[in-house]
């Protein structure tokens, strides 16, 4: 009797014990959704720093008849360009998706890209903006930065 008793102790405590990992890797997954919902929120809040460049980039917007005309304004486009490298590089190590960042930010991205004025920053100053082509590369967007052969490797 003693022997069944034993094993019987064994078994509730094995699945004590199971059911208490599975609770545990429950919280942890529900843990990093949440994180991961927190670091969206956060970029998009960083994002939101720039929305000045942002609207006057758009096209039909100040900055696409006249590029920007103080020092202030082209070091808010040096940082808000920054931000987007530093999303590259937060891609490239898939610390961040990939479809989702495309999904919300090619536009905004593209469309600074775009503007002739940036677009002639980028060609004068194309060492200083690697990871910036990378990221354009990756999102299949014409830049002056990356060679177009590197763009069409890049894509695939």
């Amino acid at each position: 009797m003693d022997c069944d008793l034993s094993t019987i102790a064994i078994c509730v405590q094995a699945v004590v014990l199971f059911c208490g990992f599975f609770l545990t890797l429950k919280q942890l997954k529900s843990q990093s959704k949440e994180s991961q919902a927190r670091f969206w929120l956060d970029l998009n809040s960083e994002f939101r720093n720039y929305d000045s460049a942002y609207t006057a980039l758009r096209p039909r917007g100040i900055w696409s008849t006249k590029g920007p005309d103080s020092n202030d304004d082209w070091a808010n486009i040096d940082q808000y360009l920054g931000l987007f490298e530093h999303c590259e590089m937060l891609i490239s190590k898939k610390l961040i998706s990939k479809d989702f960042f495309e999904r919300s930010y090619k536009v905004p991205l593209q469309n600074a890209i775009q503007n002739r004025y940036i677009w002639l920053k980028l060609e004068e100053e194309k060492e200083y903006w690697e990871d910036l082509g990378k990221l354009c590369s990756r999102l299949s967007i014409h830049n002056p930065i990356t060679p177009i052969k590197e763009r069409r490797n890049n894509a695939n």
